[in-house]
């Protein structure tokens, strides 16, 4: 009797202690949005005191995410900006976030969705980088280091 007793005991210890290493693990991670920055670009600067910069985002995650922040430490501050309007109205105006969707690409681009640096505190350089940070709502901070081109309007002359 006490020998089936702790054969018992085993095989149920055995089980709840071995069905914890056996037990799937769930696929959350693979849930969570997680952007990856694919390209970043900058041109050199518009003026002595701004520019603009331009990321390839990819979310590999299974959530939406939003982008809803940009800062640069070579800049006063940094907008997310969009060009809006029609014909020769065509303005930009800020906007507060940018959606990723789940298993999507999205681009910053020229006479789109940009990155606009205020205030800059050094000189740009064709061929050297600006340092980004990009705040996302879900994916947290990451930190993007931007080449810096000549770029002309529809050619990426870098």
């Amino acid at each position: 009797m006490i020998a089936r007793r702790t054969v018992f005991i085993v095989l149920i210890l055995a089980a709840a202690f071995g069905g914890l290493a056996l037990r799937p693990t769930w696929a959350q991670d693979d849930d969570r949005a997680r952007v990856q920055i694919v390209d970043a670009w900058a041109r050199v600067a518009l003026t002595r005191s701004e520019t603009t910069a331009y990321v390839t985002m990819m979310n590999v995650g299974g959530e939406s995410d939003r982008l809803v922040g940009v800062s640069s430490p070579v800049a006063g501050s940094a907008k997310l900006e969009k060009v809006g309007g029609w014909g020769f109205s065509m303005k930009p105006r800020e906007v507060e976030s940018v959606k990723i969707g789940a298993a999507r690409v999205v681009k910053l681009e020229p006479g789109r969705t940009y990155i606009h640096l205020y205030e800059l505190t050094q000189r740009l350089e064709a061929g050297k980088t600006l340092p980004l940070s990009l705040r996302f709502q879900k994916s947290g901070t990451l930190y993007v280091e931007a080449v810096i081109s000549n770029q002309e309007l529809g050619n990426r002359g870098r």
